[in-house]
């Protein structure tokens, strides 16, 4: 851990939260509630766990976020193999409080939106070889 770097982050990239200019170009962000200092490498680690909620083929998605991320802000090799393993983390974390939700609003049909995909990826990355994405990804971002 003493060799991920930490910054702010604003721990919550995902489609919802581009604002568009008039061509259809990102123009900036918004929501930041999620925002906390924490593994820089949770970053891009956040955004390819939403990217892998919505496509099938998920290794090239999740590398092409990953070096266009690594493109503007520069990971070091550890952070580059850590984050799989921090985008499986946060796909526990979208489990977890589905769970959690559903428990104290049960009529809300909107906590429970990602919960099926994250767990289809989570039984999926159970059988695979994590080392081997990690350097996969790391060797893509490059």
């Amino acid at each position: 851990l003493g060799k991920l770097n930490k910054s702010i982050i604003h721990n919550d990239g995902n489609d919802h939260n581009i604002i568009l200019d008039k061509n259809s170009n990102p123009a900036g962000i918004i929501d930041f509630g999620d925002m906390i200092y924490s593994y820089k490498s949770a970053e891009p680690a956040v955004c390819m766990a939403y990217v892998a909620l919505k496509v099938r083929d998920i290794q090239p998605s999740i590398s092409l976020v990953l070096k266009h991320y690594n493109a503007v802000h520069k990971l070091n090799e550890f952070e580059l193999k850590a984050v799989i393993y921090l985008l499986c983390l946060r796909l526990c974390i979208t489990v977890s409080m589905a769970s959690w939700r559903k428990k104290l609003f049960p009529n809300n049909a909107y906590l429970s939106t990602s919960e099926a995909s994250a767990w289809r990826i989570l039984r999926m990355m159970e059988k695979e070889d994590l080392e081997n994405w990690s350097d996969a990804l790391h060797e893509n971002a490059l």
